[in-house]
């Protein structure tokens, strides 16, 4: 049984490896093959059992993330027993995980590591997020906008991630790296069930296979310090056969230019500004809202007094020629964006009985987005 057992777990490791989907850019050809190929059983599961799927890109936390593991796990528990009497595919099997792991696990340590060195994963947040009262916030919402508040943070959690991603990639460092990666990967399991960020499902993986990896070492430190045994530590055989040296030539390759594509690729993003208005003469009378935010990713955002937000795809936008399209129940409605001084706006479209007059807030002179840095407590006594 416990042969079956390990098994398992190595099947299943290499099965999620190749199945859970991940944004890829270079070999972006992985992501698309994985959700036409995955989705379909996964979407055939969920209807059996009375689901319906909102998300259909198979993303951590979502419905079909949990079936897809849920099969996988089924799959490789019946792969087990045809392979447990099969002592060479076993062995080829837990080989292959031990090679493609640390490899794996090493592209994800160095994208997200990257990505918080460019402020990619955690960019400053928008003008709608600044000027939203803290308590009327999701949690998550919240610990996401306080990081991309401090890119010092930023650069020491990105180079942390980026250490054991480099230590993965060679066999004499691997061990180091696969113990930095455990500790990596509980701090960010708990930060994802402390704050409710859905990723939990796919961190939770991520720490499954660094220990997996370093398993040998954490194995000799249990018996050298807890049980009272010491064993000799004993690093996992490195496999030679032909064409190795020129498969882990493509692998680093390959990493490589995962890496670096997306921040050299053209960005085919329209340029809108981060802008935040107070609302001044609403559509109706009797209309709550409260602000009017153009967000840099291509939104445009109407929130209520009750901070309820009503948000709007940008198709296109120019404050010069006094236009903004947006798209409103799959139909395109071009919007006047017009200026009347420095800091008064107006956004009328008359079909739809749209007259809103708005003053522009300021938001780069917004405390939070001050950096700020005191040596003594005192200097922030107020005198």
């Amino acid at each position: 049984m416990k042969k079956i057992i390990q098994i398992w777990g190595v099947v299943f490791m290499l099965f999620a490896m190749i199945s859970i989907p991940f944004p890829f850019h270079f070999i972006s050809f992985i992501t698309t093959a994985q959700r036409y190929i995955l989705f379909p059983p996964v979407d055939f599961t969920a209807s059996a059992l009375g689901l319906k799927l909102q998300l259909t890109d198979l993303s951590s936390d979502s419905v079909g993330l949990y079936i897809l593991i849920s099969q996988i796990l089924i799959l490789a528990l019946l792969a087990a027993f045809w392979i447990s009497n099969n002592p060479r595919i076993s062995s080829f099997l837990s080989h292959a995980a031990r090679s493609l792991a640390p490899y794996y696990l090493s592209l994800i340590l160095l994208r997200y590591g990257l990505d918080k060195i460019f402020m990619v994963q955690f960019p400053q947040p928008g003008p709608n997020l600044l000027h939203t009262p803290l308590g009327y916030q999701d949690k998550d919402i919240l610990f996401w906008s306080v990081m991309g508040l401090s890119k010092g943070y930023m650069i020491f959690t990105g180079v942390a991630e980026i250490i054991p991603g480099l230590l993965l990639l060679f066999r004499r460092t691997r061990i180091f790296g696969a113990v930095l990666s455990v500790g990596i990967f509980v701090h960010i399991l708990a930060l994802n069930l402390s704050f409710d960020i859905s990723v939990k499902l796919y961190s939770t993986f991520l720490l499954i296979l660094s220990i997996y990896i370093a398993f040998p070492f954490l194995k000799w430190l249990y018996h050298t310090f807890i049980a009272g045994g010491p064993i000799n530590y004993t690093a996992t055989e490195s496999i030679q056969f032909k064409g190795k040296a020129f498969l882990k030539g493509l692998a680093y390759t390959v990493i490589v230019l995962e890496l670096f594509t997306p921040y050299f690729a053209n960005s085919s993003k329209i340029s809108i500004p981060n802008l935040a208005f107070e609302i001044k003469d609403p559509l109706q009378k009797t209309d709550r809202i409260g602000n009017l935010y153009l967000h840099e990713d291509g939104f445009l955002i109407i929130q209520s007094k009750e901070y309820n937000s009503m948000i709007y795809p940008i198709l296109s936008f120019s404050l010069e020629q006094e236009f903004l399209i947006i798209e409103i129940s799959n139909r395109l409605k071009t919007l006047s964006f017009k200026k009347i001084n420095d800091y008064e706006f107006e956004i009328t479209h008359p079909e739809m009985n749209m007259y809103i007059s708005c003053h522009q807030l300021e938001t780069e002179n917004l405390p939070a987005l001050k950096d700020h840095f005191h040596w003594t407590v005192d200097e922030l006594v107020v005198q």
